[in-house]
């Protein structure tokens, strides 16, 4: 084993930081390769990372590489490594064709040996033209799934994404939004927070807090909204789940306005509503993320505009429709308030018969899925799918499941087609199966489908 082989990360950054210099009197741009340091719990075994990316995976090496050697936490929003120049352009970040110690090498398809998920690697040292990275999974006979260092020309690249650099190249920050006053917060960008301030799973100041942000912290976030008398930034947190920050009170004016028109609650009606088909409102109706007249209104549909929907479900006392949004996240509305006795009945019905909540469900309980569920996609250069149905919203690659043991079916759940799964076709998961862990905030639980860890939402789960 070499000297270099040996370093601490410590001490490997502090070669970084001062550098040397050629003989022939070029610059060097930090010099450090750090060598194999990737967590020694993740070479081995299935599933994600702390930052939602599977293990031994180019971009899980490189996420932890940003974290463990930039200080840097990786935002939400990136996916397969094909996908991270753009995520990071549209997040604020410089990408060019400029490397510099502590970048992040981007490759798009067959760009330097790069298949069609992309690749990423950590920039370790710039000589000149030559750049030489270090990686994940790029097998150059190492075999896959391993460490590798390589070198060469500076333009054999699809960019360079600067979040933040350990070389001298200066580093374009993505936009920051102005602190104080809810009118003064742009829409998206980055909040450097002068407080401490508590994360949650939803837009209400009552929401217990999942984790927080010091003083002189900063996050990226991609929108704000309105909601309990507070502004809030939110965000795509690591695990795929959306989080929410209160950043200002709303003054007493904007609250007022931010109510107004009033929503017309939906009375009972003799008239039965389909299990889907087209839904025309007669009444500004509220538009929201689950199925209870507190949840935060997300927005509206006024009267006489229309919504196609796949499903009808009765909860806290009303009647609601739902559809999967153009973002992938089931949204519920509420169109007919239950009669006395029907709400009781169907509250019964509810707790005896269908999904179980998050306080009946604990870790070692046993479950069996409800209902069918339709393909969102298939995930390409694998074996795995993906359903927003049995994600409970857009999945992330925590979502994705081995569909060996699952039953094409017809939405009905009648068994149908070919036993292969295509996008928009629907299937069911038959057996019973062990609860690993619980994730209360977003509702979900991680149970072993055929050979993978697959968190899934506990509103399509029944516990026996």
């Amino acid at each position: 084993m070499t000297l270099k082989s040996k370093f601490t990360t410590a001490s490997a950054l502090a070669l970084i930081l001062t550098g040397t210099a050629l003989s022939t009197g070029q610059s060097v741009a930090q010099a450090a390769v750090l060598g194999d340091n990737y967590p020694s719990q993740w070479k081995t075994g299935w599933g994600a990372d702390s930052w939602g990316m599977y293990k031994r995976q180019c971009t899980s090496f490189v996420a932890f590489r940003l974290s463990s050697a930039n200080g840097f936490t990786l935002p939400g929003g990136y996916g397969n490594a094909i996908s991270w120049g753009g995520v990071a352009r549209s997040q604020g970040y410089r990408v060019d064709m400029n490397p510099a110690v502590g970048s992040v090498a981007w490759f798009g398809n067959g760009v330097n040996g790069a298949g069609g998920y992309g690749h990423v690697a950590w920039v370790a040292d710039v000589k000149g033209d030559t750049v030489t990275i270090e990686e994940y999974n790029y097998d150059y006979g190492q075999g896959p799934e391993k460490y590798w260092k390589r070198s060469f020309h500076k333009s054999n690249v699809s960019g360079y994404i600067h979040f933040k650099d350990l070389g001298p190249a200066s580093v374009a920050k993505p936009t920051t939004s102005p602190v104080g006053t809810s009118n003064s917060t742009a829409s998206s960008g980055t909040h450097h927070f002068t407080s401490r301030a508590s994360i949650k799973a939803e837009p209400k100041m009552a929401s217990p807090e999942l984790a927080h942000y010091e003083k002189g912290q900063a996050v990226i976030y991609d929108k704000t909204l309105e909601a309990d008398g507070y502004k809030w930034i939110s965000y795509i947190a690591g695990s795929g789940m959306r989080r929410y920050i209160p950043i200002s009170p709303l003054q007493k004016a904007q609250t007022d306005a931010s109510t107004a028109p009033e929503t017309t609650t939906p009375k009972a009606d003799s008239k039965p509503i389909a299990s889907s088909g087209t839904y025309q409102f007669t009444s500004r109706s509220s538009i929201k993320n689950e199925p209870k007249q507190a949840a935060a209104e997300i927005a509206v549909y006024d009267k006489g505009q229309s919504v196609h929907y796949d499903k009808t479900v009765e909860a806290d006392g009303y009647k609601w429709i739902s559809y999967i949004s153009s973002s992938g996240v089931r949204r519920y509305i509420a169109v007919e308030k239950l009669a006395t006795k029907a709400s009781s009945s169907q509250t019964s019905k509810t707790k005896t018969q269908t999904s179980a909540s998050s306080t009946t469900i604990a870790v070692g309980d046993t479950i069996s899925f409800v209902g069918t569920f339709k393909v969102t996609a298939n995930i390409s250069g694998s074996s795995l799918t993906s359903s927003s149905d049995l994600a409970g919203g857009r999945p992330s690659a925590l979502n994705y499941f081995d569909p060996t043991p699952v039953i094409e079916t017809d939405k009905s759940g009648k068994k149908s087609g070919d036993q292969i799964l295509y996008p928009g076709e629907y299937f069911s998961i038959p057996g019973k199966y062990k609860v690993l862990k619980v994730d209360k905030a977003s509702n979900g639980i991680c149970v072993k489908i055929g050979s993978r860890d697959t968190w899934v939402t506990m509103s399509k789960v029944r516990k026996q």
